[in-house]
């Protein structure tokens, strides 16, 4: 009879560190083979998925963040307006109040403010408030400017009137609108 013997030793892997028993020399290799880790080819297909992802992400972010300063630039617009007609109905100071709205030419400068009296070249400016930086006015056109004034006691305007106000990389529009029923509010694309 007779008798096969086989003679195991352990084999070491050096990328699990691990020891496990190997008979024949053929049959470590490949078992060490099948312990082996990623081939190039798919970490680099794993990579570019990565690279991918965070591209979209990136542009899907930045895109949110544009909308987000539009929308809060044109709510406190709609803020700024409806405060001045306010001040009008209440008669504060005896007055008539507006909100002059200015888009010099150039960026980063366009601005409004709330003033009182019968006309915004004699009025006087009680608050002035500066467009974020990442905003611009559309309406007023760049170089012109718009006044909404409100009448004394009824805080009404003569004709409807609407401010549009966009991102300046783009991603973002809104429009605060004043009808002349009293109506102040705002849109966002």
């Amino acid at each position: 009879m007779s008798r096969r013997v086989t003679f195991f030793h352990l084999v070491r892997s050096p990328q699990t560190k691990q020891s496990f028993p190997c008979g024949l020399a053929a049959k470590c290799k490949m078992q060490l083979k099948k312990i082996g880790g990623f081939s190039l080819a798919e970490l680099l297909v794993a990579m570019a998925i990565m690279a991918i992802l965070a591209t979209v992400g990136f542009s899907n972010y930045a895109g949110f963040k544009n909308k987000q300063s539009v929308e809060a630039e044109v709510a406190k617009i709609t803020a700024t307006v409806r405060e001045a007609m306010e001040l009008s109905r209440s008669q504060a100071d005896s007055s008539q109040w507006g909100v002059h709205f200015a888009n010099p030419a150039g960026t980063g400068n366009d601005f409004y403010e709330i003033w009182k009296g019968s006309a915004y070249a004699s009025s006087t400016v009680t608050k002035k408030i500066n467009l974020g930086a990442n905003v611009r006015f559309t309406d007023p056109a760049d170089g012109a400017t718009k006044d909404v004034i409100f009448g004394k006691s009824t805080g009404l305007i003569t004709a409807s009137s609407s401010i549009v106000v966009e991102s300046l990389t783009g991603g973002g529009t809104g429009w605060v609108n004043i009808d002349t029923s009293g109506r102040v509010d705002y849109t966002l694309n």
